[in-house]
């Protein structure tokens, strides 16, 4: 979970900064406004609005349950910092980065980010669930005998798609691995 120290520091700094600012204009016309490197900025999220479910995976940098989004009454993944990464700041702002990145995505290929906050005390990223399987998964079995050349042209043609609209808009997936590509059953 999320330290309350490191919650209040980071609201601390916003509400300092929105003090020291708040009648010096825009940052165009005041030079003394930081627009660069963000310090992370979390919003709370209502703890009734996502019912967890399974864990889909785990890796070095986050953890992903399928869930619920009750208001909207639909699947979603949740993918969490891990404790030890969300006990920094420079995890937080990474995950911040992260999330406001994929939030200027809007591919076919590329899962939607719906959501970005702190649930139950730790930071989360809401996306569109994937009902199917990972290219890894579909390699693993029988040791990727059982694929079609017709499939893994449609795999890797939805993947080069996805990658040079990424690329397009300035974003460089840095994490590309069999694991993270997922196979639809639609």
């Amino acid at each position: 979970p999320i330290s309350k120290e490191l919650l209040s520091s980071v609201v601390n700094e916003v509400l300092e900064r929105v003090r020291e600012n708040e009648n010096k204009g825009p940052p165009e016309d005041n030079p003394s406004v930081e627009t660069g490197a963000e310090k992370p900025l979390i919003m709370a999220a209502d703890p009734k609005r996502y019912t967890l479910g399974e864990k889909l995976g785990e890796g070095g940098m986050a953890v992903v349950y399928k869930a619920r989004d009750t208001v909207l009454d639909r699947p979603v993944a949740l993918k969490f910092l891990p404790h030890g990464v969300a006990a920094s700041a420079d995890g937080l702002g990474q995950f911040q980065k992260e999330a406001k990145s994929s939030a200027k995505l809007n591919h076919p290929n590329i899962i939607t980010l719906y959501d970005f906050g702190v649930l139950d005390g730790r930071a989360f990223m809401c996306m569109e669930y994937v009902d199917g399987v990972t290219l890894w998964d579909m390699l693993s079995q029988a040791d990727g005998c059982g694929l079609k050349v017709t499939k893994v042209l449609i795999v890797a043609r939805g993947l080069m798609e996805a990658l040079q609209y990424a690329h397009g808009t300035g974003l460089v997936h840095r994490d590309v691995k069999p694991a993270n590509i997922m196979w639809s059953r639609e």
